[in-house]
């Protein structure tokens, strides 16, 4: 594999060629009222089910679809950077859409201003850290942009529903990708950029990490600003959660790194079903929305350096949260 494939977290780390994996961009778009919705293309090389797919979560009436194609309508490009699956094309520049003849349809076109990626290099190619070059781990995370802009409009239309057209002038734009072969057992996924202060982002995701036959528990969190830049938050750095808490839609959680701590309160509002992989199989399901509300506070040593309030927040829970949360509570007690 190529430095730019390994290194850079919007190129295609799964090749066809290895089965039983999946890969997928994530693509959250956010308009100015702040509802949103998502689309997720991809691609799973099961021996079953070679497929490629586009996943729609569509935040103001909270339905959900999986679009099926033939694994060879998923191409890619370096440069520009894109990745197609039929005649929907996403990429740096943005997204066009043109699916007229299916279930879902999905037409139009959305421009990004300049992305913020996280930042990669050649001991710690993204939010991972150095646990982004193990070989061993069942789920990959790459946040390819944590803050953009955008421009334009598209129309969507569920099976039963007529299409509606999203207006995403002033909006703001999210992109993470994930590759491997299983989604994590148990976890707990946040993020959200819809914050008066326009330049603020805020990732995390709390999860058990297989690892010789057992599991341990492991989080990466960042708080992106324009004067903070990334910080990020993470076992690879020496981040411990200190709070972690889902009773029903609401979530809680707290991660401290030496004099950094982030506190985080999120509501799920109307979760809707998402198909994932197992064993490169996209048959599990689990819930997400893209329209949940989520508060923040970032101190350094006891001072607030950063703090705010977003709508159109995307939360997702897969497995079970008390079981999740007693791991990080006993990983706390061994400490």
């Amino acid at each position: 594999m190529s430095l730019w494939r390994r290194f850079s977290p919007w190129a295609p780390q799964v090749s066809f060629d290895q089965p039983d994996r999946f890969e997928g961009w994530y693509f959250k778009l956010c308009d100015a009222s702040g509802q949103s919705f998502a689309c997720i293309p991809g691609f799973s090389t099961s021996r079953t089910d070679p497929h490629a797919f586009i996943q729609f979560i569509d935040g103001r009436n909270g339905r959900s679809h999986y679009e099926r194609y033939p694994l060879g309508d998923f191409s890619w490009t370096r440069r520009p950077f894109s990745v197609s699956v039929g005649n929907c094309g996403f990429g740096a520049g943005g997204i066009t859409a043109d699916i007229r003849d299916r279930a879902v349809r999905f037409r139009g076109q959305v421009r990004f201003g300049p992305w913020t990626p996280y930042p990669a290099g050649l001991f710690r190619p993204g939010i991972m850290g150095p646990f982004g070059l193990a070989g061993f781990l069942e789920c990959y995370h790459g946040v390819v942009s944590a803050n953009h802009t955008l421009r334009g409009a598209c129309e969507i239309g569920f099976p039963g529903d007529p299409e509606r057209t999203w207006n995403l002038d002033g909006g703001k734009g999210y992109i993470e990708k994930d590759w491997g072969h299983s989604f994590p057992k148990d976890y707990v996924w946040m993020q959200a950029n819809g914050f008066a202060r326009e330049d603020l982002s805020v990732f995390a995701s709390l999860a058990a990490i297989p690892f010789k036959g057992r599991d341990f528990p492991g989080v990466i969190a960042f708080v992106r600003g324009e004067d903070l830049g990334f910080v990020t938050l993470a076992t690879w750095n020496g981040a411990r959660v200190t709070r972690m808490a889902v009773k029903g839609a609401d979530y809680e959680v707290s991660v401290a790194r030496g004099p950094w701590e982030l506190s985080i309160s999120a509501r799920q509002t109307g979760a809707s079903p998402l198909q994932a992989p197992a064993a490169g199989l996209m048959d599990r399901v689990i819930k997400e929305t893209v329209d949940g509300s989520l508060s923040f506070t970032l101190t350094r040593a006891g001072r607030t350096v950063a703090e705010g309030s977003s709508r159109g927040a995307g939360l997702e829970l897969g497995g079970d949260p008390d079981r999740l949360a007693k791991w990080f509570s006993d990983a706390r007690s061994r400490t």
